[in-house]
């Protein structure tokens, strides 16, 4: 779930095609090199199977991926085992079209992503994961500057936890799956595959 610092803007989880990244513009992602020796076997090896995502609303999905997003706010903590090698999630966008309706596009449009593909576009992206993000660490949500344009402003009784992102690989061809809510774990043939195509894009 996301909220923008000065709007009602929100991402939640939920739950079809385009054959290309979508945008014109794409983000400088980092370079899949970048991934320590244990993520690149993991395409291979039996880690692969553990891969999990997240579903995100758009447009809060792909301004993770194509965009300047690094920050996801949920109300639950995402386990990191190890600090230094931080863990990777699939970006999977839902099909909701609330956030078009409900005016949250755009707001973010004007305050956090002036450069957020059309609302046309955007709406071909759900049902998909779009790419990788790697997040580096996860933190209460009071700890976030109110200056990130990211954190979300919902009142709620619940704790809230900013997982930050510190790179992200976005898919040439973003792969239908379904979602869930929640941390859920990609299927493990996809997996490969999506591993597969992410390092073929820095060949």
């Amino acid at each position: 779930m996301t909220r923008t610092t000065r709007s009602t803007a929100q991402s939640t989880k939920d739950d079809t095609p385009t054959t290309s990244a979508p945008y014109s513009k794409k983000p400088r992602a980092k370079k899949i090199s970048n991934m320590t020796t244990q993520d690149m076997q993991a395409a291979d090896g039996d880690e692969a199977e553990a891969l999990h995502a997240i579903t995100v609303q758009e447009p809060f999905a792909s301004a993770i991926i194509h965009g300047s997003k690094r920050l996801e706010n949920r109300k639950f903590r995402l386990a990191i085992q190890d600090q230094k090698r931080g863990r990777w999630v699939a970006i999977h966008a839902g099909k909701s079209d609330r956030c078009f309706k409900d005016g949250t596009y755009n707001v973010v449009r004007l305050q956090c992503w002036p450069e957020a593909p059309p609302e046309s576009t955007l709406r071909t992206t759900g049902g998909k994961i779009l790419g990788l993000a790697h997040f580096s660490a996860c933190v209460p949500l009071t700890e976030i500057p109110d200056t990130n344009v990211w954190k979300s402003t919902e009142t709620c009784s619940q704790k809230m936890y900013g997982w930050i992102i510190d790179r992200v690989v976005p898919l040439e061809r973003p792969v239908e799956h379904s979602g869930q809510l929640g941390l859920w774990r990609v299927k493990e043939a996809v997996a490969i595959g999506l591993w597969e195509q992410a390092k073929a894009g820095e060949e």
